[in-house]
């Protein structure tokens, strides 16, 4: 398991959890995804392989950088012939993906 946390020149932080079984890999993430932790964030799901499930279940603030480093990272994936899965997130970050068309996207 690894755990970071990031972000300090802004005040915002992310801590980032991943825990891998077999295949599968669990991301849990908590705290904010935005500009100042989205290098992190990209960092960590750049590095993981095969089927992923990203825990948004703590995060409390996610900008539009956010949200595109998670498709970023649906679309490596997809092309590897791997599954991305977000869960989970909490109903002000539930809305931002509705608003933007991408409520699909959360598995329920």
């Amino acid at each position: 398991m690894h755990n970071s946390t990031g972000g300090a020149e802004l005040g915002a932080e992310l801590e980032v959890s991943v825990a891998q079984r077999r295949a599968q890999t669990l991301v849990q993430l908590a705290g904010e995804i935005d500009l100042s932790t989205m290098d992190q964030l990209h960092e960590c799901l750049g590095m993981v392989h095969g089927d992923v499930t990203v825990d948004l279940g703590r995060v409390t603030f996610m900008g539009s950088m956010g949200i595109s480093t998670l498709i970023g990272a649906m679309r490596r994936l997809a092309e590897e012939g791997s599954e991305f899965h977000l869960r989970n997130p909490q109903p002000a970050i539930r809305r931002v993906f509705a608003l933007l068309g991408l409520s699909d996207l959360i598995d329920e």
